[in-house]
């Protein structure tokens, strides 16, 4: 299953949902589908710009479970898979 790994990039680069929202320019909404996986379509404008605010390609904001664990460990699937709220985002 492909994951959506922008959370992982923003806690590397330490900033939260809300500092990257206002970074990339996308909306707090679709942020926060990516943020949490809870998405079942991307919007690539949208991939471009949050990869360009977090310094990566858009490539590497999509993997698969395996690339997940060898990249970021268990504690990165951990946060992966922890679902935040909007109000969260501060």
């Amino acid at each position: 299953m492909l994951k959506v790994t922008v959370k992982l990039y923003a806690a590397r680069k330490k900033l939260n949902r809300n500092q990257l929202q206002l970074i990339s320019g996308v909306t707090l909404p679709l942020l926060t589908r990516y943020w949490n996986n809870t998405t079942t379509e991307v919007k690539l404008d949208a991939l471009e710009r949050i990869a360009k605010a977090l310094g990566v390609s858009p490539g590497r904001l999509i993997m698969n479970e395996a690339d997940v664990m060898k990249e970021f460990g268990m504690e990165g699937w951990k946060l992966l898979n922890k679902q935040d709220s909007e109000e969260d985002a501060a």
